[in-house]
């Protein structure tokens, strides 16, 4: 959005409202390693210690290398510079307290910013809770998880070992199964996926899918020679990328019929996998995905708080758990569920003789100096713990708030009343009737053995992590307040 990156974007060659406009030639440098300091366009000065003498900067590039359909594509290597802003701008608007303005100057996030301090309400949004979701081109098998035979499902479940199987794999879990190198590659380093069919191409691909072991099929081929993309396609304008994955429509496409725009089998000729073979070849049945590397790209540099999921379902005919999209949005509730919904905790906690876990509670507000810590389920913070106020103090959530309590983990009938009475307002009576309101917190654990509170308290929470920090009556924080939460484990 500055310089000139414009000629990006810029079809018709200036003062001209037909005549084509294409790029500059890329340096010879960019051919070989597109990181070289020496690749770089010919419409920009040679590199200091540049051998311009092996550049062919005649001239503009020929239409069939210069698409404007495909300016986006492989943009260093193509062009010699790149025109798109890189993905660190998004990941630091994403996570970062503070980002650079237009100018370049460093001004607070206002993502994490608390927007009107005049109000009541202090709170921030913490970084964990901003997610991002990508529902883009990558094959479905590819991030899918592996059911009892080692294949590729979207139909969850859990297995004898109670670990989920089916539905697409979580950040961690395409960390540790080597799936970004098969569907990303290392973009930085121009490492290509090993996945032929996320490879980014105008030509025919070849190879075989590392996840299903299907080959990649030539032009011409039979309609489901690879269950993923069909086949590869000619593209004799090269006006177009190889697709990573097809999938049916609910309603065919006669591309003969003029209302019928952006058709892709328009042509008589074609032989593209989203069309019928002939003699109906001009009749679309398929959509297409292109790689979705870019999109990807951020996903991954964003960690934890990346979700994703592809674009091209699994199947279009029977409503199941693997139709349509539903397979993407049980992906992104369930992500976000684990952070908004509750306190259901990915792993368990040891209570001591008495029923209790070794974990500090700290309620953070905004009072203007009138900080107190007395009445229902606070205390004033500990000696002890007053190393974790300076810390939470230090966090850019606790931004103006300078009153620190801490919430009072229940004991005796309190706690096992807490843990067992699933509705509200909990009272310590027998059989959770009668008696006095409790106010404070306590932990629920159903995966322990044995179980730790009533299972009906954490049914919300994924099966394999059915354990909370339940908060009860007045134990669950003041409007406007920030709880940090701390645990420690004990050997």
């Amino acid at each position: 959005d500055g310089g000139q990156y414009y000629f990006a974007a810029q079809i018709y060659a200036p003062g001209s409202q037909s005549a084509p406009y294409h790029l500059p030639k890329p340096r010879a440098a960019c051919a070989k390693d597109p990181n070289d300091a020496c690749c770089r366009s010919c419409g920009q000065a040679a590199g200091e210690g540049c051998d311009s003498g092996k550049d062919d900067c005649s001239g503009s590039l020929a239409p069939e290398d210069d698409q404007i359909n495909l300016r986006c594509f492989d943009q260093k290597r193509r062009f010699g510079i790149n025109f798109l802003n890189p993905i660190d701008r998004y990941v630091t608007g994403l996570t970062s307290q503070v980002v650079p303005d237009s100018k370049g100057q460093t001004v607070p996030n206002p993502v994490f910013q608390d927007l009107n301090p005049s109000d009541e309400i202090s709170n921030v949004r913490d970084p964990g809770l901003v997610f991002v979701a990508g529902i883009v081109g990558v094959p479905w098998q590819d991030i899918a998880r592996k059911n009892s035979k080692g294949e590729p499902d979207l139909i969850e479940g859990l297995n004898k070992e109670g670990q989920p199987v089916g539905g697409f794999q979580n950040a961690e879990e395409l960390s540790d199964s080597g799936t970004w190198d098969i569907i990303l590659g290392d973009p930085a380093s121009y490492k290509q996926p090993t996945d032929p069919l996320m490879q980014e191409s105008i030509e025919p691909r070849q190879g075989t899918n590392p996840v299903t072991g299907d080959a990649v099929a030539p032009p011409g081929s039979p309609p489901d020679a690879n269950p993923i993309n069909g086949h590869e396609y000619s593209i004799p304008d090269r006006n177009d990328l190889q697709y990573a994955c097809v999938f049916n429509l609910k309603q065919s496409r006669d591309c003969t019929d003029p209302s019928q725009t952006a058709c892709d089998c328009a042509s008589p000729e074609n032989d593209n996998p989203l069309c019928k073979p002939q003699p109906d070849q001009q009749v679309q049945y398929r959509a297409k995905a292109y790689p979705g590397l870019r999109e990807l790209s951020l996903l991954k540099s964003v960690g934890e708080q990346g979700i994703v999921a592809s674009i091209c379902p699994k199947q279009m005919e029977t409503p199941g758990m693997d139709y349509g999209y539903r397979a993407a949005v049980r992906a992104v509730i369930d992500r976000l569920k684990l952070a908004l919904g509750g306190q259901c905790l990915g792993r368990s906690l040891t209570p001591n003789a008495d029923g209790q876990v070794p974990c500090l509670i700290l309620e953070a507000r905004k009072t203007g100096g009138k900080c107190e810590c007395s009445g229902k389920a606070r205390q004033p913070v500990q000696a002890a713990h007053q190393q974790a106020v300076v810390a939470a103090m230090l966090s850019p959530v606790a931004q103006g708030q300078d009153c620190f309590c801490e919430l009072v983990q229940l004991a005796g009938t309190e706690l096992h009343a807490c843990q067992m009475c699933p509705s509200e307002p909990v009272m310590d009576g027998n059989m959770c009737q009668g008696g006095r309101q409790i106010h404070g917190w306590c932990y629920i654990d159903q995966t322990a053995m044995p179980p730790v509170g009533n299972a009906e308290i954490v049914k919300s929470c994924p099966e394999t992590e059915r354990r909370m920090i339940r908060f009860v009556g007045e134990g669950k924080g003041a409007t406007g307040a920030t709880l940090f939460i701390a645990c420690v484990e004990r050997e």
